[in-house]
């Protein structure tokens, strides 16, 4: 969707559900789909205000949408991601949380602000994904040992998911090269 056909989409839909002739728990699964693709696209650091009426009378429906918006967006490599700004404030659903599990574990995915986003909303949600996102930061954590700032950004994902390892781990790293250097590097 085109960002000005987002615009006006949003304004169009904004005017139906204010002046009434938009009943959200009327649409069907396809025109929530739809809305919820222009309210991602539009222009905004968060949905537009209407969208929680939508949300809150198809959370189903919004949720497999907003699961699609994630799939559908570029890798999270160089770029950050657009929809993770939206869904920072925003109640995320299972399969939208499924599918930001997905993304951040594709190897493509190596930029550390939508990582870091990506990571507050799956622990800021009712209920947070904590082991997946344990298990996904230890194995990030384990595979990243070249480069230390993707690392480390890891593995303080790892402590704060499941410090009983993550320290275990660290503590034997820390055994396998007692250089001065290593262990600075490690805790940094």
């Amino acid at each position: 969707v085109p960002e000005f056909d987002a615009m006006i989409a949003a304004a169009a839909v904004q005017f139906g559900i204010e002046g009434g002739q938009l009943h959200p728990a009327a649409l069907s699964f396809e025109d929530v789909a739809l809305i919820t693709k222009c309210a991602a696209h539009a222009p905004l650091w968060k949905f537009p205000p209407w969208f929680a009426q939508v949300a809150a009378s198809q959370a189903d429906a919004v949720d497999a949408a907003v699961a699609e918006c994630i799939e559908l967006e570029w890798e999270w490599d160089a770029e950050s991601s657009d929809i993770l700004e939206k869904l920072q404030d925003f109640p995320v659903g299972p399969k939208a949380q499924d599918a930001i599990i997905s993304k951040l574990s594709r190897p493509s995915c190596r930029n550390l602000d939508s990582s870091s986003v990506a990571i507050d909303i799956l622990l800021n949600t009712n209920t947070p994904l904590t082991t997946a996102v344990a298990e996904l930061a230890r194995g990030r954590t384990l595979m990243a040992a070249a480069n230390e700032s993707y690392r480390g950004f890891w593995f303080s994902v790892w402590l704060r998911t499941g410090p009983d390892a993550a320290i275990t781990f660290w503590e034997n790293d820390l055994t396998r090269d007692p250089s001065h250097d290593a262990i600075i590097v490690s805790a940094c």
